[in-house]
């Protein structure tokens, strides 16, 4: 089954996404919010859907970082395709109120996503979260020490503040998601972060499931 075809499936099956609605998409650059990027621009003529592009900028990874804001804004140009990026610092949220480092570059991450649909009037939130990251959930919160809620995984959907949060790949495995990328000549960008074993998921990815 296609990519486009199994995100067809899922959006009807579990009653995603609507006609007409305006969606935020979160985009880093890599393969999986490319893709979901790209599937959704193609579903969108036949469900009049209007797409913004949000890019977050961690300021963690210095050029590196720069260098997937720049790409993302150049795909959307291409593609025709709003586009907002937005900054937030991570280090210095750290250093003023502690924590863990990737838990808060999520908190930031997803409070530019409600701000920004709050500004543009969007209800709707797509992730590019796939059948590999469900797998790797569920052992992580199972290494961690979980009730049976938590070993449930990656929801398909859920409510956050004014916001629905959709994953249209979520029955989409990772290679599915990679031949995709290279059969429509998308060249995401690949974060240097996801090679490291500092943090867990990595290395229950690199390490683990294989």
């Amino acid at each position: 089954m296609s990519l486009i075809r199994q995100m067809e499936e899922t959006i009807r099956e579990f009653s995603l996404l609507e006609p007409q609605e305006h969606i935020i998409v979160g985009v880093s650059g890599g393969p999986d919010s490319l893709a979901l990027l790209h599937g959704l621009h193609t579903l969108s003529p036949s469900n009049d859907w209007q797409l913004t592009a949000v890019h977050v900028h961690h300021q963690l990874r210095g050029e590196e970082a720069d260098a997937d804001a720049q790409f993302v804004e150049t795909f959307c140009q291409e593609y025709d395709i709003a586009y907002s990026m937005q900054q937030v610092n991570v280090r210095q949220h750290l250093y003023r109120h502690g924590g863990n480092l990737q838990d808060v570059a999520r908190q930031l991450r997803y409070q530019v996503f409600a701000d920004v649909a709050a500004k543009i009037g969007a209800t709707k939130l797509a992730l590019g979260h796939h059948a590999d990251d469900q797998a790797e959930t569920v052992l992580m919160r199972f290494l961690r020490g979980t009730g049976a809620h938590g070993l449930a995984g990656i929801p398909v959907k859920r409510k956050w503040q004014y916001l629905e949060i959709v994953r249209p790949l979520w029955r989409t495995w990772r290679h599915e998601i990679e031949a995709y990328c290279n059969e429509h000549q998308l060249n995401p960008r690949m974060d240097s972060s996801n090679t490291s074993t500092d943090y867990l998921r990595t290395r229950i990815r690199l390490e683990v499931i294989p």
